[in-house]
This record gives C-alpha cells, sequence and structure tokens, in this order.
C-alpha cells in the first residue's frame, strides 16, 4: 500500500507486516489492555501509548501519517472534546478571559489526545485484521463458555451472518451515493426543511433496496444455503510467550502509571 494513500477508517487491507501476522486472539486481548494503559496515562507518562502507537503505525506499513489522515472523519468529535472541557471544567482560568478555563483546556487536550490514540489501535486492529479473522478469533476465544450453556454455535451464526451482510451494506450505499448527483448538489442550497426532505429522499430507496437485500438472504438461508461459515482458528500464530509477554508489560505499565 502507497504510505501516501489514507486508509479507509475500520477497512481491512491485506499484508505481509509483522502486525498483520500476529494472531488474531492476542490482538483481540491485547486491545482492550492498550485502550486500559492509554486511557490511565495522564500529562507526560502519555508520551508512551503515543510512541507506541507510531511504532505500531510504521511496523504495519501504513505510516503514522497515514492513518492520522484516515482518522480525520472523527476530527470535530476531538474538537467538541476540548471545548466542552474550555468552556465547562472548573479551575484556573485562561489569562484574561475570565469565562475560558485554562485547566479545562489542559484537561480537554489531554482527553482529546487518548481517544485519538484509542481510535489510532482500534483502528490498526481493523486495518491488519481481516473480519473472518476477528469473528473467528472472538468465536475461538468464547469455546470454553459452551461449559457454562452459552450458545456459542448460535453467536456464530449471528457473527457469519453479519459478516455478509456488511459489505452489501456498503455496495449499496455507495451504489445510492453514486445515482444522488442532482440531489446531492441540493443539499448543499436551500433551507434546512428543503435539505431535510432531500436527505429522506436519499435515505429512504436505500432502506427499500437493503431491505429486498435481507430479504432474498432469508430465502436463501430458509433454502439450507451456507451464506458465511466461521472456522475455529488453529493454533496460534504469533508464540503464546511473546503474547503473554505483551500483556505482562501492559499490565506493568498501567499498575506503573
Amino acid at each position: 500500500m502507497n504510505p501516501q494513500t489514507a486508509p479507509g477508517l475500520g477497512q481491512f487491507h491485506p499484508g505481509d507486516s509483522w502486525l498483520h501476522r500476529f494472531d488474531a486472539r492476542g490482538k483481540l486481548l491485547l486491545l482492550p489492555l492498550l485502550i486500559m494503559v492509554t486511557f490511565r496515562a495522564a500529562g507526560f507518562s502519555l508520551l508512551l501509548p503515543a510512541l507506541l502507537g507510531i511504532v505500531l503505525a510504521e511496523i504495519s506499513g501504513f505510516g503514522i501519517a497515514a492513518l492520522l489522515r484516515g482518522l480525520r472523519p472523527l476530527r470535530w468529535l476531538l474538537v467538541t472534546t476540548v471545548l466542552l472541557h474550555l468552556f465547562m471544567t472548573p479551575g484556573r482560568t485562561l489569562g484574561p478571559f475570565s469565562w475560558l478555563s485554562y485547566d479545562g483546556l489542559l484537561l480537554g487536550l489531554q482527553n482529546a489526545s487518548q481517544l485519538l490514540l484509542a481510535m489510532l489501535f482500534a483502528c490498526l486492529l481493523s486495518l491488519t485484521t481481516s473480519p473472518d479473522e476477528l469473528a473467528s478469533a472472538l468465536v475461538s476465544l468464547l469455546q470454553p463458555l459452551r461449559r457454562v450453556g452459552v450458545p456459542v454455535a448460535r453467536l456464530a451464526a449471528l457473527l457469519s451472518l453479519t459478516l455478509h451482510f456488511v459489505p452489501l451494506l456498503r455496495d449499496e450505499g455507495l451504489a445510492a451515493w453514486r445515482r444522488s448527483g442532482a440531489q446531492l448538489s441540493a443539499l448543499k442550497r436551500g433551507s434546512l426543511l428543503e435539505r431535510g426532505r432531500v436527505a429522506a429522499g436519499l435515505i429512504e430507496p436505500l432502506m427499500l433496496r437493503l431491505a429486498d437485500r435481507a430479504e432474498q438472504m432469508a430465502r436463501r438461508m430458509a433454502a439450507g444455503e451456507v451464506l458465511a461459515e466461521i472456522d475455529i482458528l488453529p493454533a496460534m500464530k504469533t508464540p503464546l510467550r511473546l503474547q503473554v509477554l505483551c500483556g505482562c508489560l501492559l499490565l506493568f505499565f498501567w499498575g506503573w502509571l
């Protein structure tokens, strides 16, 4: 992949990097610990998960600059986080502006950085792990719960159906976007009510089309067709000792921060 191209948020990109080859079960287990460490860090200690994020981004083959460009759709969430703290957090004021909080600005920047890093780690998981691997890893991790009556097989079937339907949802959305040419230009002008009517006119045919596709899938399943199948993952691709070491390091940093 060209490092100058921003990867789509949440889309899987095949590759042969070390992060691509890391076992999906290990990534699913380590991601929550990594996010816990990120939100536990504060001040200069936040540089540790930030450095780890940069290293993982470079190891994955995408590069930190391309990943940050891919996360641009979430920039307004980060800006809103900073503004809410700036206006609503009590504490020292920001110079002559008594309605602005200096402590709130610092806290807002810290929380926005934590959110950005958490989204970066989650994005790395989805970029380097295929949906089939993620679903298979989750089912593999849940296998012991069968002994206490958890319907793991039914969960696997639901994941299989979801994996089959998500690409259809994306394809239908893109097709509706391409067909809507003149209506999209109408969204940029007119009153708020008129824009709402145009948006509703775009959503209605998309929902009807998705309902038709869902009905077709239901009929195929009723006829006994297997739309997608999730297999239990074989032995760990990444040495178990390495995964345990990564988990212990994250737990150590979580307790040390």
